[in-house]
């Protein structure tokens, strides 16, 4: 084998290596992609779980709010109704003030 066949052969080597290199970082490169879209998509269902979770919480907690303003409609103190429900009275005043201003927001 010549030297101009040694040098040939070895450049050809040279650009396989560097041709598997840059295939294989390119696999790399694709496979941290997919991670990453398939991250990004766990965190918008989450979000997408987690504001139906709010938006339910929400709504549970203007029934309860309705509840025990029918509670003080029937002339039951603040502090009876809590009583009455086992809570605290902090909370009848919180459920209460919720349902209010959902209530005055939305304009009924």
């Amino acid at each position: 084998m010549t030297v101009s066949e040694k040098a040939k052969t070895a450049q050809q080597a040279r650009l396989k290596a560097r041709e598997r290199r840059l295939a294989a970082l390119d696999a790399n490169r694709a496979a941290r992609d997919d991670r990453i879209e398939a991250a990004a998509a766990a965190v918008f269902l989450g979000l997408d779980k987690r504001g139906a979770a709010q938006r339910a919480v929400l709504a549970v907690e203007n029934g309860i709010g309705a509840a025990l303003r029918s509670l003080l409609d029937e002339d039951i103190t603040v502090e009876q109704a809590a009583e009455l429900c086992e809570m605290p009275a902090a909370d009848v005043r919180r459920f209460i003030r919720r349902r209010s201003a959902t209530q005055a927001s939305q304009g009924t």
